[in-house]
């Protein structure tokens, strides 16, 4: 349910709010039914040539998912009170609402969002393992995916891209050295390539109206494919400590990109996308402590994110004209936090059953839509959570558990890196506290509880 109110300012250049209006709202009822088939088979055989071991694999992956999506959305109005067009909110019980038709009631039954989807994926492999001057171990291989997808909507047949069918093959190697340096230490350079399929509801032709933005699918989205170079340096002192370090390359190849995007004149939404060549790049640290039965592990990822897009940009000419042009824009990938940490307190107890975990996790700041406009991304801030969790295990088959998430109940703020022009003057509108940024978006979860008992056959 949304209300809605305008902020003013008075004499005083103080910010006066309206009264509050209930605004009309959109109810869904969806129903779905997925079944996954997946049959695996594997082979291995060690034999010795030369008088040196080899272990050779073969195997393959035969999988097949259907989904049926059912969906019904109902619009309604606030009701009339005493005679006034737009209803004052009070509170929710004495929200009253409508169907904006006599025909309401029957919800939006043929429609794009209802469909049924596809998927069929036949994989094999085959590679050979081995040790070289009992010190480095090599593992090599080549796997093929064959992906084969098919959407169809309850749109008529005239309906552009009411069903549709993706079909391509990949072919990913891999590499992987491993220099045991002694019994707790080892060094580890690997190539592997690898493929993000989109899923079934992203390639769907779904058509959503949001709060905010229109949401859609997009049937002509590409699959994602990296190349993936590693280097780490492992350290493991004991059984239940770790040392943990490395460095990472990847190149992505159409990455998979939530955006803005304009698609005519009068319409803009948001949608799935790709746009080309993205880079990873950077290292990351994790370590692992315990005393006893107690614990701290502590992890951290910096990852320098680069893809160049074209954007609109548009400006005044000499002569005060506006004009429309395109440029490029470095940026990072969407979604990709620039630093990423967690330090979590442990305590594990086998003998009495016991597992506790106080986690605290650091985002970074991160795009969260591509705009399609030059520099006019929207950018979530940095955010801390704190999580709690814990198992406690009895009469051996029995457990109980529970997890406390968003303790600090973390807002998370989007905003925009253009000069806020909200901030000038006198007139400051409520919220907007930076001179570089605009804020368009701050939402509160709070607290998050889970608890259960578990049984174990």
């Amino acid at each position: 349910m949304d209300v809605e109110h305008n902020v003013n300012f008075n004499s005083a250049h103080q910010s006066v709010s309206s009264t509050p209006l209930l605004q009309p709202m959109t109810r869904r009822w969806l129903a779905n039914s997925d079944r996954d088939l997946t049959g695996y088979a594997n082979l291995t055989y060690t034999p010795k040539i030369a008088g040196q071991e080899v272990e050779f694999a073969v195997g393959g992956m035969d999988r097949h998912k259907l989904r049926v999506n059912r969906y019904y959305e109902y619009d309604f109005n606030p009701a009339p009170v005493n005679g006034q067009t737009q209803q004052p909110y009070s509170n929710v019980n004495n929200a009253h609402f409508q169907f904006t038709s006599s025909t309401g009631g029957y919800g939006d039954v043929p429609n794009r969002n209802t469909y049924i989807a596809q998927e069929n994926i036949l994989a094999y492999y085959t590679q050979a393992k081995t040790v070289f001057f009992k010190k480095l171990q090599v593992l090599g291989g080549v796997r093929t995916e064959n992906t084969y997808q098919y959407y169809a909507t309850a749109e008529p047949i005239t309906f552009a891209a009411t069903y549709g069918t993706i079909t391509y093959t990949d072919l990913l190697p891999s590499l992987h050295f491993k220099h045991m340096i002694n019994d707790k230490q080892n060094l580890r350079l690997s190539y592997f390539k690898a493929i993000n399929r989109p899923s079934y509801f992203e390639i769907t032709p779904y058509y959503i109206l949001g709060d905010y933005f229109t949401e859609t699918g997009n049937p002509y989205l590409k699959h994602a494919v990296a190349h993936n170079f590693d280097l780490r340096y492992e350290f493991f002192p004991k059984s239940t400590d770790q040392v943990l370090v490395g460095i990472f390359y990847k190149k992505i190849v159409n990455p998979i990109e939530i955006a803005y995007v304009v698609q005519n004149l009068n319409e803009q939404v948001l949608q799935p996308n790709n746009f080309g060549t993205a880079t990873n790049y950077g290292f990351e640290a994790v370590v692992t402590k315990y005393i006893k039965y107690f614990g701290v592990s502590l992890n951290y990822t910096y990852t320098n994110s680069s893809m160049t897009t074209t954007k609109k940009t548009i400006y005044k000419d000499t002569t005060g004209q506006t004009v429309s042009a395109l440029a490029k824009q470095t940026r990072p990938m969407e979604g990709q936090a620039n630093n990423i940490a967690n330090a979590s307190l442990l305590y594990k107890n086998n003998k009495k059953g016991l597992d506790l975990q106080l986690a605290l996790v650091y985002t970074g700041s991160k795009i969260v839509m591509v705009s399609p406009y030059l520099d006019q991304d929207y950018w979530q801030r940095p955010i801390t959570q704190l999580d709690f969790s814990f198992e406690k295990t009895f009469a051996k088959k029995f457990s109980c558990f529970g997890k406390v998430n968003n303790i600090l109940n973390s807002p998370l703020i989007v905003e925009v890196k253009l000069p806020n022009i909200y901030r000038s003057g006198t007139e400051v509108l409520p919220d907007q506290t930076s001179n570089s940024w605009i804020l368009v978006q701050k939402e509160y979860y709070k607290q998050t509880y889970l608890c259960g008992i578990r049984y174990k056959f």
